[in-house]
């Protein structure tokens, strides 16, 4: 029974590691086109301020994205020396 146990313990770590990974690259790409988005304003005469302010909010959200993907993933890190350490 331990054995299944700590396989499902692995998969649960590896998914929250894949979950992390994922989460990092949603933040990165939405933070590359909100950059476009911002260069595009300044450069576009038509372009609302709406636009420049989505953009901008836009900006944070996908950076906190990022931190707290990060953070899941040092978390993990840790959790998983803790155990090699706990085993040793």
């Amino acid at each position: 029974m331990t054995q299944v146990a700590n396989a499902t313990d692995v998969g649960t770590f590896i998914a929250a590691l894949e979950s992390a990974r994922a989460g990092m690259q949603r933040g990165l790409r939405g933070l590359a086109a909100d950059a476009q988005r911002i260069a595009h304003a300044n450069v576009d005469k038509g372009a609302q301020v709406t636009d420049l302010t989505d953009a901008l909010v836009q900006s944070i959200v996908d950076r906190v994205q990022v931190q707290a993907s990060a953070r899941v993933m040092q978390t993990m890190d840790e959790t998983l020396g803790t155990i090699v350490n706990v085993k040793a």
